[in-house]
C-alpha cells in the first residue's frame, strides 16, 4: 500500500542519519515547535464522550455491533479499544486506528508516542500486533514535507522494537499535522479481554501514572518546570505490551487503556460496559510529579473540560486539583486491569517483575451498581489542599447536586443553577449579582451542570449588572466559556504612533474623569497607610491605574484589577476586585502588587520602576488581525500569579484606539462579547453581535460613530494587555 500524496519511502529516505532509539543518538529536534501548530494535542484532541456518543448513535444505530455480522465479535457497542473479527481459527483478528496532533515538540519522540499509543489498543485486548500502516496529515504549504521524516522514523522505530512491519500507509495535505497508525493484530480466543467482562468484587490496577496531559500542555505553553522535562515523553512512550501477559491470567476479567477521556472517563466506560460501579481511591493513583502546580497555572488541555462536562454527573463531588487530575486526557496512558481477589497477587507479581513496582496496589474496587446512582465514588482525596476553580464552575452547587444523587435522589436535573446570586463580596461588602442568566428556547437557566452553556436555538444573555440592553444571537450552538483554554502572553513593543495615541487618549480621559480619579486616590492612600504599604510614586503610572479603576467601576460596577476583565467565573471575579486577595502575598514575595499600584513600605522609586518594566514585558500582547477582524482567541496565562487573565475587552479598546471605527472583533466566549458591549454602550458606540464559526463576531461603530474614535480607548492599556 502506498501513501496517497507522499510515499513512506520518500519520507524515510535519509532517515537512517536520524538514528534509532531515544533522542540524543544523532536526531535533530524539529526546527519549529510542533505543538504550536495544532489547537489541541495528543488524545486531548479527541471528540468528547458526549459528542462521540451522539455521532455513533446516529451513524451506527444497529450496524457494527457484535452479532450484527456473522464474524464480528467486538464492535462499537461497548466502546472497546479495538474491533475483533472471527477469522475461523484459534486466533481472532484485532483491528484499530489511532492518530492525533503533536503532543511533543520533538518530532522523533512524537512519532514514537503516537505509535506506542496505537499499539496499546491491541495489547488492551490481550493481543499481539501483526502489522501497522501509517496515517499522516501534513500542512505542506506551511512546513517542508521533509520535516515529517523524524516523525515517521520514530513510529517505525517502535514497530521495529515490537517486531512488526510498518508496511505502508496514507497521507493527506492537512491544516494541522497529525500522525498515527492503523494496526492489525491477533489474539487467542482464550486470551481475549474486553472492557465489558469485569465482575462484582474485582480489583482495578493501573499500570502507569497519570498527568501526561497537564505536563504536555505545560510544555506547549512554555511553563513546564525544568525538573519535569522528559517525564511525559517517557510515560507516553512506554509500551503497554504487558497486556499480552496479563491476558494469560484467568482471573483477569477485563482490560482497557486510559487515553483521551482521562482516568475517570475510561473507568466509567469499563463500569458501564460491565454493569458495575466503582470505588476509586485517589490516594492510590500514582502521579509523576506535583500536578497541582500545573492545575493552578492553567495548563489544562481543552479535552479536560470536555471530559468533565460529559461525565460529571456520574462522579461524586470533586474540587480542584483532584477534578482536573482525574479528568486529564492521557496520551499513551496505562492499562486498567480488572482482576478477582484470587488473581490480585498474581497480577501484582507480574507488575513487579516488569519493573512496575509503584503500580502493584489496586486503585479501585468494583461493585454492583444501582440504577440511577453515581457510577464512580471517589475517596482518598480529603487531605488534598483545595485550589481555586479553573472551569468557571461553581463547585459547591455541583457537589450539592451529586450529594443528593449519592443519597438516592437521582442525578439531578440538567438545569441546575451553577452560580449563586446575592453573595457578599468579601473585598467590598457589596452584593454580587449573577454574571449572566441565559434564556434558551424560552426557558431561563444558567448553563448546564458543568458550568457551560449550550443551546441549539436562541441564546439571550440578560441580567447583567448595569446593562441597559442584551445581546441576542441566533443559531449559535456553543460558545466556549472562560478557562476553556489558555495561552502564554504574546509580547509586543509600543511604536511611536501607538504611544502618541495612548498619550492623547490619556489626556482626554484625565480631564473627563478628574473628579473620579481624586475619589479613588483617597481610598488608595487610606488602604496603604492602614497596611503599611507605599503607593506608586510615579504620577503617570499612578494616575493611569486610577483611570483603569474608574472605567472598570463605571462599566462593570466594581473596581476590578486593572489587568483583569470580569468573566463567568464568579469566584475569580470576587477575588480580583481591587485591592485583590493576592495583594499581601504578592507584595511579600515580589515587592509590589500585580499592577504595581502598591508596594512594600520601604520600596524605593527604582524598585517601582523595575516592577513597571516587568509588567510591561509580561503583559503587553500584540494585536492580531485576520483581515478586517481583530482576533482575541486564547486567554493569556498570568505568570505573576498563575492565573488566566481574559483580555478580549482590553484588546478591543486598544484596537479601537489604533484603528478607529468601525471595528470587528472575534471572541470565543459570551462574557467577552458582553464586556465589550457594556464598554461600547458607555462610550456611545453602537454594537451588534452574531455567530462566527465557533465564537462570536462583535461589530463596533457605524458611520455615525466614526467621529468619536479619537477619544476612545483611554491609556489604561499601560503596556499590560
Amino acid at each position: 500500500m502506498e501513501f496517497a500524496k507522499m510515499s513512506l519511502k520518500q519520507y524515510l529516505v535519509g532517515s537512517k542519519a536520524l538514528g534509532r532509539g531515544t533522542m540524543g543518538a544523532g536526531q535533530e529536534k524539529s526546527p519549529v515547535r510542533l505543538t504550536t501548530l495544532s489547537h489541541g494535542s495528543g488524545c486531548g484532541c479527541k471528540l468528547s464522550p458526549t459528542e462521540l456518543e451522539s455521532v455513533l448513535a446516529e451513524a451506527f444505530p444497529k450496524d457494527a455491533k457484535a452479532g450484527s455480522f456473522a464474524g464480528l465479535v467486538i464492535g462499537n457497542d461497548t466502546k472497546d479499544d479495538a474491533a475483533v473479527y472471527d477469522i475461523g481459527c484459534d486466533d481472532l483478528l484485532v483491528a484499530t486506528t489511532d492518530f492525533f496532533t503533536p503532543v511533543l515538540d520533538d518530532a522523533y519522540q512524537y512519532g514514537r508516542v503516537a505509535a506506542a499509543n496505537a499499539l496499546s489498543d491491541i495489547y488492551a485486548m490481550g493481543g499481539r500486533p501483526l502489522l501497522a500502516l501509517a496515517v499522516l496529515g501534513w500542512p505542506v504549504e506551511q512546513l517542508d514535507p521533509a520535516m515529517a521524516r523524524p516523525i515517521l522514523a520514530g513510529g517505525k522505530a517502535v514497530c521495529d522494537e515490537v517486531g512488526i512491519p510498518l508496511a505502508g500507509g496514507h497521507s493527506i495535505d492537512s491544516i494541522e499535522p497529525f500522525f498515527g497508525l492503523a494496526v492489525n493484530g491477533l489474539v487467542h480466543r482464550d486470551r481475549l479481554r474486553t472492557n465489558a467482562g469485569a465482575q462484582d468484587g474485582d480489583w482495578v490496577f493501573l499500570t502507569k501514572p497519570i498527568g501526561t496531559g497537564l505536563l504536555s500542555t505545560a510544555e506547549k505553553y512554555g511553563i513546564l518546570r525544568p525538573g519535569d522535562a522528559g517525564i511525559a515523553a517517557r510515560i507516553m512512550g512506554q509500551l503497554n505490551s504487558i497486556g499480552y501477559d496479563l491476558a494469560a491470567i484467568d482471573a483477569v476479567h477485563a482490560m482497557t487503556d486510559v487515553t483521551g477521556f482521562g482516568l475517570l472517563g475510561h473507568l466509567i466506560e469499563l463500569c458501564e460496559a460491565s454493569g458495575l460501579a466503582a470505588e476509586l481511591d485517589y490516594g492510590a493513583v500514582r502521579l509523576p510529579t506535583d500536578l497541582t502546580h500545573y492545575v493552578a497555572s492553567g495548563a489544562l488541555a481543552k479535552g479536560l473540560k470536555n471530559n468533565w462536562r460529559s461525565y460529571s454527573g456520574k462522579v461524586t463531588p470533586l474540587v480542584e486539583p483532584v477534578r482536573s487530575i482525574l479528568c486529564d486526557p492521557q496520551t499513551g496512558g496505562g492499562l486498567l486491569v480488572a482482576v478477582s481477589d484470587e488473581g490480585r497477587d498474581q497480577v501484582a507479581s507480574l507488575l513487579r517483575d516488569r519493573g512496575l513496582d509503584e503500580h502493584t496496589e489496586p486503585i479501585a474496587r468494583l461493585e454492583v451498581g444501582t440504577e440511577g446512582r453515581l457510577v464512580i465514588r471517589v475517596h482518598g482525596h480529603e487531605d488534598v489542599p483545595e485550589s481555586r476553580s479553573l472551569f468557571g464552575l461553581d463547585a459547591a452547587a455541583h457537589n450539592e447536586r451529586n450529594r443528593i444523587a449519592a443519597e438516592g435522589g437521582g442525578r439531578g436535573s440538567a438545569g441546575t443553577n451553577t452560580r449563586r446570586d446575592g453573595e457578599a463580596d468579601s473585598d467590598t461588602g457589596d452584593a454580587t449579582e449573577s454574571v449572566a442568566d441565559h434564556e434558551i428556547g424560552g426557558v431561563s437557566r444558567r448553563g448546564d451542570d458543568s458550568g457551560f452553556v449550550e443551546a441549539s436555538g436562541r441564546i439571550q444573555t440578560t441580567g447583567w449588572s448595569q446593562a441597559p440592553g442584551r445581546i441576542q444571537t441566533t443559531g449559535h450552538v456553543h460558545v466556549p466559556t472562560f478557562n476553556a483554554e489558555c495561552a502564554p502572553p504574546r509580547p509586543s513593543v509600543a511604536n511611536p504612533r501607538e504611544t502618541w495615541k495612548m498619550m492623547k487618549a490619556f489626556g482626554t480621559d484625565l480631564v473627563r474623569y478628574r473628579r473620579e480619579i481624586r475619589k479613588h486616590a483617597e481610598w488608595i492612600h487610606r488602604f496603604a497607610d492602614r497596611n503599611g504599604y507605599r503607593v506608586n510614586p510615579h504620577w503617570m503610572m499612578n494616575t493611569n491605574l486610577r483611570l483603569w479603576l474608574v472605567e472598570s467601576e463605571e462599566t462593570f460596577g466594581k473596581r476590578y484589577c486593572p489587568c483583569f476583565e470580569p468573566s463567568d467565573d464568579d469566584e475569580l471575579n470576587r477575588t480580583l476586585v481591587c485591592p485583590c486577595r493576592y495583594m499581601d502575598k504578592d507584595i511579600a514575595s515580589k515587592g509590589t502588587c500585580h499592577c504595581v499600584l502598591f508596594g512594600r513600605g520601604d520600596l524605593t522609586d527604582e524598585g517601582f520602576t523595575e516592577a513597571e518594566a516587568r509588567l510591561s514585558r509580561e503583559y503587553r500582547v500584540e494585536l492580531r488581525f485576520r483581515g478586517d477582524m481583530l482576533d482575541t482567541t486564547g486567554i493569556p496565562t498570568d505568570p505573576f500569579r498563575g492565573l488566566k487573565i481574559p483580555d478580549a475587552y482590553h484588546l478591543t479598546k486598544r484596537g479601537v484606539m489604533l484603528r478607529g471605527l468601525p471595528l470587528h472583533v472575534y471572541v470565543e466566549r459570551d462574557f467577552e462579547a458582553r464586556n465589550i458591549e457594556l464598554w461600547a454602550r458607555r462610550k456611545g458606540i453602537s454594537t451588534s453581535v452574531r455567530p462566527e464559526g465557533e465564537g462570536l463576531r462583535v461589530s463596533l461603530g457605524q458611520s455615525g460613530d466614526l467621529g468619536q474614535s479619537d477619544s476612545l480607548g483611554q491609556s489604561g492599556d499601560h503596556d499590560a494587555d
